[in-house]
């Protein structure tokens, strides 16, 4: 799990599953609390981004304008 090996601080939940975060977050800190090595670190907590439903277009977005910027087009 790659919780483990990179000892993230936070799990950052986007798009339609942020809609429900509240619903879903007790179950998904259970599990992210149960998965992970006690030796891990800090607990790692879920948290709904601050982009909203858009967050996977807004990145995608952002990412197609930086191949183009890079490209000068």
């Amino acid at each position: 799990c790659s919780v483990n090996l990179l000892n993230f601080k936070k799990a950052i939940i986007g798009g339609g599953v942020a809609d429900s975060f509240e619903l879903l977050a007790p179950a998904m800190q259970k599990a992210l609390d149960a998965n992970r090595f006690k030796w891990a670190g800090e607990r790692l907590i879920p948290q709904k981004t601050g982009l909203g439903y858009y967050a996977s277009v807004i990145g995608a977005g952002t990412l197609a304008w930086k191949g183009l910027a890079d490209k000068n087009i």
